[in-house]
């Protein structure tokens, strides 16, 4: 997409990736996407309603974002972003990661086969209801608190308000 353009795709077919430039904004819906969605400065990103991207989903730098509803085979990255973040309902393959934004960021409902990794955020993000893989919690990224009981393949993880020491902090 090129910079300051707005683009509204709709049960679209994309067999490579989707890039979004500085001051554009995209809404995705129900879209299918073979590679990436990148956006990087962009003024809006919203990908929702059974959308699948093959890749990942990587948004920097860039003002609101929303991931609703979508299936990925890969990362969902938000990266130092200024406006209000919502990742929620998603099916993830790789990791979910927020790193140093400025904005709100709720997360809430996800499936993620990997990590949830939430660093350096203000205000720290808001949400819960994730499940994740015992195994793959990122601890030295995101502390948890953990009891010690038998727990089922996947348990269901929250997030704390709190920050504390650059971290935000989770809770089984």
């Amino acid at each position: 997409m090129p910079e300051n353009a707005s683009c509204t795709l709709n049960r679209t077919v994309v067999d490579g990736n989707i890039k979004v430039k500085t001051g554009a904004m995209l809404h995705a819906v129900e879209v299918s996407v073979g590679g990436n969605i990148q956006a990087e400065n962009a003024a809006a990103v919203t990908v929702n309603n059974y959308a699948q991207v093959g890749g990942s989903i990587q948004i920097k730098q860039g003002d609101s974002a929303t991931v609703e509803q979508v299936k990925v085979n890969g990362d969902i990255q938000l990266e130092s972003n200024r406006g209000a973040l919502l990742v929620e309902a998603n099916r993830v393959g790789g990791n979910i990661q927020v790193f140093q934004n400025i904005g709100l960021a709720t997360i809430f409902d996800n499936i993620i086969d990997g990590n949830l990794q939430c660093n350096e955020n203000s205000p720290a993000p808001i949400g819960g209801g994730m499940w994740l893989p015992v195994t793959k919690i990122n601890a030295s990224d995101s502390p948890v608190n953990r009891t010690h009981r038998q727990r089922q393949p996947r348990d269901r993880v929250g997030l704390n308000v709190g920050e504390s020491s650059g971290h935000n902090k989770l809770q089984t």
